[in-house]
């Protein structure tokens, strides 16, 4: 069952990494991987919990870091030293467009930038954005980059399609619990 497992993580690897790459995406595929893509959401999420919550604001910024805290720790403590799975530009048969240069002793499932912004960006929309009008569509969006930042990780060599599935699965799982216990103890208190 590994086995045809590993066979179609590969097949979309490849398809991903070299077949749909183009010159044209890799810029932007460097850029959606990139942590300092994404700060302008952090410091609007700041300064939106500051002002929608006022004196009350360290609650919720403490349900969205405690999301975010969880799915790295999780993902990268837990998973990667468990299953130790090998990243796909380290393996020479599938000749990755782009090199990995963290060594050999970093694995890749699960993804840690899946799990990371699954956790997180859906959460920061349910918790500071209150108008059905504007919630859904933003919560979509959300999901959107997301998805996004997960593939680049697969178009970049950094993963396999597996890692991030399952990644953006336990970052969905540990946002949605922390929007749970936020929205059944917090919500009524702010």
């Amino acid at each position: 069952m590994l086995d045809i497992l590993q066979s179609i993580d590969e097949y979309f690897f490849i398809k991903i990494n070299q077949d749909w790459a183009s010159n044209s995406l890799d810029a932007l595929m460097i850029a959606l991987s990139s942590s300092k893509t994404f700060v302008f959401l952090y410091i609007w999420a700041l300064i939106a919990a500051l002002r929608k919550f006022r004196k009350k604001a360290l609650i919720p910024i403490v349900a969205m870091l405690l999301s975010f805290g969880l799915a790295d720790s999780i993902s990268s403590r837990v998973f990667k030293p468990a299953f130790k799975r090998v990243r796909p530009a380290y393996e020479e048969h599938l000749h990755a467009r782009f090199p990995d240069g963290q060594g050999h002793n970093s694995f890749g499932f699960v993804s840690s930038h899946s799990a990371n912004s699954f956790a997180l960006y859906p959460l920061i929309i349910l918790i500071l954005v209150d108008d059905p009008k504007w919630r859904k569509p933003l919560f979509f969006l959300m999901i959107f980059i997301a998805s996004a930042i997960a593939y680049s990780r697969v178009y970049l060599g950094r993963h396999y399609l597996g890692d991030v599935f399952c990644g953006g699965i336990l970052g969905a799982l540990i946002g949605w619990g922390i929007w749970t216990f936020y929205k059944r103890y917090f919500i009524s208190k702010l």
